[in-house]
């Protein structure tokens, strides 16, 4: 059970903010070899699903 939650104009300010984000820092990742994307797209992922939560539900020690 969630104790916090987004209203849907915060998602929508997250959900922008990110896309500024990505925008200003795809600069600096646009040389980068073809390994080194993939390693950092796999970190993504690994670090998308502990945001999201999935990961710590799972992980979550018993009360």
């Amino acid at each position: 059970m969630a104790l916090t939650a987004i209203t849907g104009a915060g998602e929508d300010a997250l959900v922008d903010w990110r896309r500024r984000l990505a925008l200003a820092l795809l600069p600096v990742f646009a040389d980068l070899p073809q390994a080194d994307t993939d390693t950092l797209e796999r970190a993504i992922m690994i670090l998308r699903d502990r945001v999201d939560g999935t990961e710590f539900e799972r992980d979550a020690a018993p009360e």
